[in-house]
């Protein structure tokens, strides 16, 4: 609410707004306790082998940073080692530009030795001029007519002219540089007379070197490429130059902008070519790479921007002058981590679900993460026998579950293409980003470790006239058939999917199922509720308690009970009038306990005839005063630990740590640790 006297926020509605919040966090609170655990499908996906692209990533910062050792390396693995090193070089299938390389240790230049620095100076002579681009019109005609322009060197040059032409064109801008286009002998080894290693690499641009001109170097190797391999690589040099011509662009641009975007222009004015075959591969089948730790890969990045409808060309100058974060969101235009949702689809490859379920781009391969996922009661029964722990596993209400776990870099996806038979389908995943798609182009969003119902065969009703599962009301509806589900973090997680396809008249008897895993005590751990409190409750500048204690227990006859005695308390300086600063709190406290009969299917906890009695007591206070009827603000106060007992409620758990998602609109899942 607003004073409308002064147009802001009143510090009696801010403090009830906090107070509100951290109130509904504990009804959350006391709507937990969870359980779940996956297996590993190590045995399910093929692990490709390891590449430049995958050595990069691990090498990396977490931000894209190289520092020296990884750039030295990185010199090393294109050209050959520098003198006083003793590198460690990357693989290299695959490898075929050096600009990377350049540009990494140029970035280090006052910690190169004078022998490193014309070491690197070394690899831009004893060339061979094939021409020159000039900054302005075309170079001048060859000798022997029309045609002659298509063969021999002088092919290489018009290759690099269209290439600035289309580029000035998308880019709005022009070069304002010549290019100097050269050819030269294979370079790898050469500095330390070593053998040459086994990379062959076609071109490489002299980024940050001369202010005047731009020199592209091809190799005998790249100058033999005909048709549209020899158009991406040199256009893809040729675009170096442009990133070079935004300021301060290199001092701080990472190599999933500068090498994926270099990537993507090279292939688009292509029209897409055997050059980036490997990049896509380790786009497609390998996603759960962070972002930021990519390079030519990033080419993956550009084409999911293009198909959801923001040129890259838009966004081409702006993210050379920015970090990895920054130039995210500056591509990404507001969408936030929607745009991760967006890539993680893609991934999935089921066109047949629609359009955004599909990866395009120049040059793109048939690679996938996965082969589809058959999820049917028998795939499902299998997953049991499979399993003694976990979710549905062996002893665990003799139902079985398909896990799969990701583990999931800052900026990443994973995603599961699959085809669905059976009765009744359950689905569940605890990144922080999920959704699920069916053939009759809807898709569904899925909550973090609540686990989502539907019928697949028509019509889902049991003998009695009750819905399975327990539901109180019907189940969607949805077609069996080819689905996707994706899923995406913007921070580094461990992530776990979950998939059960049932029939019927098994999804309807769960009265008497006891999940093995639950069974025994649980102690609440309250610093996850401090850090969720934290980020969606409060401002930087307020601080954050929660201080208590909660336990549950679960019995193998059937019951289980429950205590807490919690207390959250969030405090933030408000400003008066005058300017002075006071600080407001917020304290809500809860008591009490219960107990229930309880049936446990690995999804879902079914309180039965729940008996309770929770104490709640709300205090806001301004600069030290309490404010009075405060506490009417804080909906639902009264029941507070009604959660805990009254509702089902979606759970996983592992052998040492449980973790329940109340029934809520925006539930915060609560965590256990394992007592006995």
């Amino acid at each position: 609410m607003t004073d409308p006297a002064r147009g802001r926020t009143t510090a009696t509605d801010r403090a009830g707004r906090v107070g509100a919040v951290i109130a509904f966090t504990v009804a959350l609170i006391a709507a937990g306790c969870a359980a779940g655990d996956g297996e590993s499908d190590d045995g399910a996906r093929e692990r490709g082998k390891r590449t430049f692209a995958s050595a990069f990533s691990e090498r990396v910062g977490p931000n894209g940073e190289i520092d020296l050792a990884l750039a030295l390396d990185l010199f090393a693995t294109a050209f050959g080692p520098l003198p006083g090193t003793d590198p460690n070089p990357l693989p290299t299938e695959g490898l075929t530009s050096g600009t990377l390389a350049v540009r990494a240790v140029r970035a280090h230049d006052a910690e190169l030795t004078e022998a490193q620095r014309a070491a690197v100076a070394e690899v831009f002579e004893q060339t061979e001029e094939v021409g020159v681009v000039p900054a302005s019109g075309s170079p001048p005609a060859p000798a022997g007519g029309p045609g002659a322009r298509a063969r021999g060197p002088d092919r290489l040059l018009g290759i690099a002219t269209d290439a600035r032409d289309r580029i000035e064109a998308e880019l709005g801008r022009p070069l304002g540089l010549d290019i100097r286009l050269e050819t030269r002998e294979p370079l790898p080894g050469e500095l330390e007379g070593e053998d040459d290693p086994d990379v062959e690499l076609l071109a490489f641009a002299s980024v940050g070197g001369d202010p005047e001109a731009c020199q592209v170097i091809v190799t005998d190797a790249g100058a033999a490429l005909t048709g549209p391999d020899a158009v991406s690589n040199i256009a893809h040099e040729v675009f170096h130059c442009f990133q070079d011509t935004v300021p301060a662009g290199d001092a701080t641009a990472p190599a999933w902008v500068t090498e994926g975007s270099a990537e993507w222009v090279g292939e688009t004015i292509a029209g897409g070519s055997e050059n980036s075959a490997g990049w896509w591969s380790s786009w497609l089948a390998s996603p759960v790479s962070g972002l930021f730790t990519r390079s030519y890969d990033g080419i993956g990045f550009f084409s999911v921007l293009d198909a959801a409808g923001t040129s890259p060309w838009s966004v081409f100058d702006g993210m050379m002058l920015l970090a990895s974060q920054e130039a995210y969101d500056f591509a990404a235009g507001g969408a936030g981590t929607e745009l991760l949702a967006t890539i993680a689809k893609t991934i999935a490859r089921e066109p047949d679900i629609g359009a955004e379920w599909e990866a395009t781009g120049p040059g793109i391969t048939g690679d996938r993460r996965y082969r589809p996922i058959r999820i049917d009661p028998d795939t499902t029964s299998e997953g049991a026998e499979a399993r003694d722990t976990g979710p549905c596993g062996a002893g665990c209400a003799d139902r079985g579950s398909i896990v799969y776990e990701s583990g999931l870099q800052a900026y990443s996806t994973d995603a599961y293409p699959l085809r669905l038979e059976g009765d009744v389908l359950q689905v569940g995943m605890d990144a922080p980003q999920g959704a699920i798609g069916f053939d009759d182009g809807s898709v569904e969003p899925l909550a973090p470790g609540a686990v989502a119902t539907f019928c697949l065969s028509g019509s889902c009703v049991c003998p009695d006239g009750s819905f399975p599962f327990g539901s109180a009301e019907p189940l969607p509806e949805k077609p069996p058939g080819p689905a996707g589900l994706a899923i995406a973090t913007d921070t580094a997680v461990s992530a776990r999917v979950i998939f059960a396809s049932v029939a019927l008249e098994d999804a309807c008897d769960v009265a008497n199922s006891i999940d093995q895993c639950l069974l025994g005590t649980w102690a609440l751990d309250t610093q996850p509720i401090e850090d969720e409190v934290r980020s969606r409750v409060v401002t930087e500048d307020a601080t954050v308690d929660v201080v208590g204690t909660g336990e549950i227990t679960f019995r193998g006859n059937g019951s289980y009970n429950g205590t807490l005695d919690l207390t959250l308390t969030a405090t933030i300086t408000q400003s008066s009038v005058d300017g002075a600063a006071f600080p407001v709190t917020a304290t809500v406290t809860i008591a009490g306990g219960g107990e229930a009969g309880y049936s446990a299917d690995g999804f879902t906890i079914y309180p039965v005839e729940p008996v309770y009695d929770f104490a709640v007591d709300a205090q806001i206070t301004v600069d030290g005063r309490p404010v009075g009827g405060a506490g009417a603000s804080i909906p639902g106060a009264g029941d507070l630990g009604e959660g805990l007992f009254a509702a089902p409620m979606s759970y996983s758990c592992t052998e040492e740590r449980l973790a329940i998602v109340p029934p809520a609109e925006n539930p915060i899942p609560v965590e256990f640790n394992r007592v006995e």
